[in-house]
């Protein structure tokens, strides 16, 4: 069974508590019994006020439920990378969390290489969704709740660099896949 995450955030100026969980008719009846919830097409998970009475419904619902909490890092890849230097007198300094201080979330992306296509399934996450967009060709398949991209380039990578740690498996299901990504690092094949 998929988990369930809650987390609070912001939605358009207004507090609001993310609830991410399986796409089931269970799951998705326990929410809609929620009052005030809405679905979010852009997080492709529902949200709830963020209120007490609401979020008790919800810890309830879902008592196996993750709380994420809402300075978690999301990647380490967003940390801007800055050379220790002097900054220049017109110039403000920049601090930056190392990685070390900040919490890494659990691994939970899901990857599978199949023919010509990988397909990605995730929990939802704005920062994750702004990053898959930027892929060309990638889209979301609502039929298969999965995030579809095309194998070729340097895709693959890309997404091992962005989600590093958090991958909880990485599949490739075929030969021809193999072949495939065997010719986009410049390797030859036998034969």
């Amino acid at each position: 069974m998929q988990p369930v995450f809650i987390k609070k955030m912001r939605r358009k100026n207004e507090a609001r508590i993310v609830v991410t969980g399986p796409c089931e008719t269970w799951f998705n009846n326990k929410i809609r019994s929620i009052e005030g919830r809405t679905w979010s097409k852009t997080l492709q998970s529902w949200h709830i006020p963020d209120t007490d009475e609401a979020l008790k419904k919800a810890k309830t619902y879902f008592p196996e439920a993750e709380i994420i909490s809402t300075n978690t890092l999301t990647a380490k890849i967003s940390l801007p990378l800055i050379k220790p230097t002097q900054p220049k007198s017109n110039q403000p300094e920049v601090k930056v969390k190392p990685v070390a201080e900040a919490k890494m979330p659990e691994k939970n992306i899901q990857i599978m290489v199949e023919n010509k296509k990988i397909f990605v399934h995730m929990t939802a996450n704005q920062e994750d969704i702004r990053f898959l967009k930027k892929i060309k060709f990638s889209h979301w398949d609502p039929k298969k709740q999965k995030w579809v991209l095309p194998l070729f380039g340097k895709n693959l990578e890309y997404l091992k660099n962005w989600f590093g740690e958090r991958i909880l498996s990485l599949n490739i299901e075929n030969e021809l896949s193999r072949q495939v990504i065997d010719r986009s690092h410049g390797r030859r094949q036998p034969g």
